[in-house]
């Protein structure tokens, strides 16, 4: 309770001082204002709102946690991949090459289901 009230200025008494939505231990460990609505901002720019992080269990200080080059709005919205894969039918090409420059399925390792791997036939 110390801490919250002299070092961070948070209620003790409420797990969500600023009532944003996302708690204040979650703000605070995600470089976020424990005082200040923020659940619409984007910290990270990558399309999602901080409580939409929060919701997909992403990160909202970085747009691509895998480093796959695909952000967190187009693997939980767009393409519905793992945002912590970067490869999420483990086929050996990365979610964005899949999705965006091949036209290949990020979710089947054989898009064409011909019995020949994507990774072979690109």
């Amino acid at each position: 309770d110390y801490a919250e009230v002299l070092t961070y200025g948070t209620d003790p008494t409420s797990t969500d001082t600023d009532e944003d939505g996302m708690s204040d231990s979650w703000e605070l460990a995600n470089n976020l204002n424990p005082l200040g609505d923020d659940a619409a901002g984007d910290a990270d720019a990558d399309g999602l709102t901080n409580v939409q992080e929060l919701g997909h269990g992403t990160n909202p200080q970085n747009a691509d946690p895998d480093g796959d080059g695909l952000n967190d709005y187009a693997e939980v919205v767009t393409y519905g991949t793992n945002p912590f894969a970067a490869d999420s039918d483990g086929d050996g090409l990365n979610d964005y090459a899949e999705a965006v420059a091949l036209g290949t399925n990020p979710w089947s390792s054989d898009t064409d289901a011909d019995g020949l791997p994507d990774k072979w036939e690109v």
